[in-house]
């Protein structure tokens, strides 16, 4: 429903429309807190001693410029990221003169907040339903520069001709065209393209950006640990990041299709290819979803239907198996040995039997100790 705050120095919110009360009711303190925690969630908690944020039924938000004596400053932003949130979820935002020059002068005291806190923050933006909105609210702030810097560092940075948008602008699409209910691959296409800013080069009238996902890849992963990021999501999106710019062609090899598999691995291709869609259909406004996807899925979907091995814990044999048959308690050598016959199995998808792995693993030691 429709609602409006009105809020106010002493810590009072008087509830002007709708939120389980009648008009007009005026909660205070801890009480005013404790009912939006639980009408709103995170979405509109009061987190000064003097509660400045507001966001009425018109879509704009009034952040109040006011500060009791002893008062940590600081707290504002968040606040300010906590209201601007509610209105990307909203899907509209517009922020007054005011509340615009308040965010900008108190950008430098996010500094102060907890990483985890701000991480918590980005993930609420990242479930609305376009949060470019906020992003760039938080960007015209000065926010977004102390917060994720290599984001805002795309800012006016053009790019090649695949590209109507300058880095920034698509990383923004492409967070938007990622799928609402999946937050880290949001934030994977949210960054995805960091790499390009620090690897642009300019060769014969062209723009390249060679290598950036590697490069971008180990820029967020500093930035995700900076902001508290567990260390399973801080690999996840690193990863979709690191592998967002594979290239498949129909002539692959059923080979080349299970290599691919084993790189991406079998719990990250979904997540993959909706960061693909995304990147594909932020290229510029009227873009469609890759055609070539369909095809790859087909080809991954009958390779994983045939029960291949796309990792060591897939094969037929463990190294238990080769410490007893080839009579060997190297560690070091037993994970060389799994990791050639992977490879083995990659190339040849029949070759997953007990008995032709221990041949083969046969094979490979007497070369590895001939070759010593």
């Amino acid at each position: 429903r429709p609602y409006g705050l009105v809020v106010t120095q002493t810590d009072s919110v008087t509830i002007s429309a709708g939120i389980d009360a009648a008009p007009g009711i005026a909660l205070q303190g801890s009480a005013a807190r404790e009912h939006l925690r639980r009408r709103f969630g995170h979405a509109l908690v009061l987190l000064a001693g003097a509660a400045r944020h507001a966001h009425r039924a018109d879509h704009r938000l009034a952040l109040l410029d006011r500060h009791a004596p002893g008062e940590d400053h600081h707290l504002a932003v968040v606040g300010g990221m906590d209201a601007v949130e509610v209105g990307a979820r909203l899907g509209e935002l517009t922020v007054d003169a005011a509340t615009h020059r308040a965010l900008a002068r108190e950008a430098k005291g996010i500094d102060r907040i907890a990483g985890e806190r701000i991480r918590e923050e980005i993930l609420k933006i990242l479930k609305a339903d376009r949060p470019s909105v906020a992003i760039e609210i938080l960007r015209e702030c000065g926010i977004l520069a102390r917060i994720l810097p290599e984001l805002q560092a795309g800012f006016r940075v053009p790019q090649n001709e695949f590209h109507a948008y300058d880095v920034y602008d698509h990383s923004l699409a492409a967070c938007d065209h990622s799928p609402r209910d999946k937050p880290l691959v949001r934030l994977a296409a949210l960054l995805h393209d960091v790499g390009k800013v620090p690897c642009r080069e300019e060769r014969d009238e062209r723009v390249t950006f060679y290598g950036h996902e590697r490069i971008g890849a180990r820029m967020v992963e500093s930035r995700l640990r900076r902001l508290r990021f567990p260390n399973r999501e801080l690999r996840h999106v690193t990863h979709l990041i690191d592998q967002h710019m594979f290239h498949y062609e129909e002539e692959w090899s059923d080979s080349a299709v299970r290599r691919f598999i084993a790189r991406v691995g079998v719990d990250s291709l979904g997540d993959l290819f909706d960061l693909r869609v995304a990147d594909s259909m932020a290229k510029g406004p009227n873009e469609d979803p890759p055609e070539d996807l369909g095809e790859l899925k087909k080809r991954i979907d009958d390779e994983i239907a045939k029960e291949n091995a796309f990792t060591i814990r897939d094969l037929a044999v463990t190294g238990n198996d080769l410490k007893k048959r080839l009579n060997i308690d190297e560690g070091p050598l037993v994970g060389r040995l799994l990791g050639m016959l992977l490879q083995h199995v990659l190339e040849d998808g029949e070759a997953n039997r007990r008995e032709t792995l221990m041949k083969r693993a046969e094979a490979l030691l007497r070369e590895e100790r001939n070759g010593k």
